[in-house]
């Protein structure tokens, strides 16, 4: 009588082969850890549904859509009002800010500051003097990256149906009219929104103050608005009215300077 063959001896005497045994992916995998989202801190202030002004810091997760509202302005930025140019970290809610149209009221006023050490650093953009028309901008001047021009030209008709759109001033960079900059140390940078949709003079050139109809043009998730509604209170009160100027994405405005 043969003796019964365990489980041992018959793996000792047919050893299992690659294609017996059970496939690597049935292992136990690990979770990927997931990576939190960096906690920013702003600087505002803005003018209630009472006209009252009000001053806060908050900490929230950075995103994309958040940083716009923030990164309009580098400091230093004049400013254009009826009293004479002021840096933009002067201004309060309820100055007046020139605009081509005559004046608006600064609503709300945001800011971030970059750390050296921090591991996002802005982009920043210089603009030299007359690098979009005769005294646009009068100087040097130097804007955020979320920062919009106004274009205003016949042109912007092909693209937009309307002579007049914004256009992001990356889309502008030329390492010579308009320079990248990524400056060391603290940066701060500011951003401001009017009544409604409105661009403010920068020592005679036009640029856009934030306006929620610049976010609409991306994936906003209910999240990232209930974010921008804690860091713009105005937003959440009665809005800024609707957007008359359209905008222009990078490729269409990089199209504009070819047509």
């Amino acid at each position: 009588m043969r003796p019964a063959v365990g489980a041992a001896t018959l793996d000792a005497a047919c050893p299992m082969t690659a294609y017996q045994r059970p496939p690597t992916s049935f292992a136990p995998v690990t979770p990927a850890r997931l990576v939190e989202p960096e906690q920013v801190t702003y600087d505002f202030s803005w003018l209630d549904a009472q006209g009252a002004d009000k001053w806060k810091t908050l900490t929230l997760p950075a995103h994309d859509v958040i940083e716009g509202a923030v990164t309009l302005f580098a400091r230093g930025t004049p400013i254009d009002t009826p009293r004479g140019q002021s840096a933009v970290e002067d201004l309060l809610p309820g100055d007046r800010v020139l605009t081509p149209e005559g004046s608006a009221t600064v609503r709300w006023v945001g800011s971030r500051c970059f750390p050296a050490t921090a591991p996002i650093r802005p982009t920043l953009f210089r603009i030299g003097s007359s690098a979009f028309g005769r005294d646009r901008p009068v100087g040097d001047v130097v804007l955020g990256g979320s920062a919009r021009i106004l274009i205003q030209s016949d042109r912007c008709r092909t693209l937009v149906g309307q002579d007049a759109a914004f256009a992001p001033i990356a889309a502008f960079e030329d390492a010579l009219g308009v320079i990248a900059l990524m400056p060391p140390g603290d940066v701060t940078t500011y951003g401001i929104a009017c009544d409604g949709q409105a661009a403010v003079m920068i020592d005679g050139m036009a640029v856009e103050a934030w306006h929620p109809a610049r976010d609409m043009m991306r994936r906003v998730t209910p999240a990232m608005l209930d974010a921008l509604r804690q860091l713009i209170p105005p937003l959440a009160e009665d809005g800024f009215g609707s957007a008359r100027i359209p905008y222009l994405s990078d490729v269409e405005a990089q199209t504009l300077r070819l047509l």
